[in-house]
């Protein structure tokens, strides 16, 4: 059995969950909560950051390198041509290396300020108890956590979101006269893209349930990138490729 351990919101482990529904492939899901989820993994595995991906005896660290380990399993998401591959890999590894960081502090700061919502989010698959405990210690113990780990400031912040608005222009520049980024298909290239650009439009189909109402930061960070064409590809890309999954359990 293939065991991913996760949180349930965050772009890199939905990367590897969408690789894994896509090939129609059996996993476990491993749940964690950000901030305790490091008494989890640091005894099990001498890391603190998600995802990790065992599969056998092989376990794997890096969310690129899971990628290229579920290559094995048909269906594959990459082309056949030699130099589409490596175009693949190139949108791949720019949307794991240069765009997810930015993305992800830029997202941050607008949503960690609603830290109940936040913390409500994350606890989602657990016990009423466990989530209501996490939702009262949020605010003091795991918000400053986060944003010093993650470096969130209002001026890192603001270069945050021109690293992803690049992205976005990127994207609706590649996608203009075609579909899909590389060899005309859905592919490796696509998955990583929209997974990661997913936060700006937090699209139905991300295999969550986000809490309604959104609170004024969430309204506020989605705002920015309504109306790009970048944002309006990530929906389209969603809409027809990413089938629902169940909803994760808890660790």
């Amino acid at each position: 059995m293939i065991e991913l351990w996760q949180f349930n919101f965050s772009m890199y482990p939905e990367i590897v969950r969408w690789a894994l529904d896509h090939k129609g492939l059996e996993y476990r899901t491993r749940v964690l909560l950000p901030g305790p989820h490091v008494l989890q993994l640091m005894p099990r595995f001498g890391q603190k950051t998600v995802p990790v991906l065992r599969d056998g005896a092989r376990l794997l660290r890096q969310t690129g390198e899971m990628l290229d380990h579920l290559e094995a399993y048909a269906p594959s998401l990459l082309p056949t041509d030699a130099a589409q591959r490596e175009a693949a890999w190139a949108w791949a590894r720019r949307a794991l290396e240069q765009w997810g960081p930015s993305v992800r502090l830029a997202g941050f700061h607008d949503l960690l300020p609603h830290a109940a919502y936040m913390a409500r989010l994350w606890s989602q698959p657990f016990p009423p108890l466990a989530r209501a405990a996490y939702v009262a210690g949020f605010p003091l113990l795991m918000r400053p956590v986060m944003r010093l780990d993650m470096g969130i400031t209002d001026e890192r912040a603001e270069a945050a979101r021109a690293v992803t608005a690049a992205a976005l222009d990127a994207v609706a520049e590649a996608t203009r006269r075609q579909d899909y980024l590389v060899g005309g298909r859905f592919g490796l290239a696509d998955l990583a893209v929209a997974a990661v650009l997913a936060l700006t439009v937090l699209p139905e189909e991300y295999p969550l349930s986000l809490p309604q109402p959104h609170p004024r930061g969430v309204r506020r960070w989605l705002g920015r990138w309504r109306g790009h064409p970048g944002a309006a590809w990530v929906r389209r890309v969603y809409a027809v490729h990413r089938r629902r999954a169940a909803m994760p359990v808890a660790a």
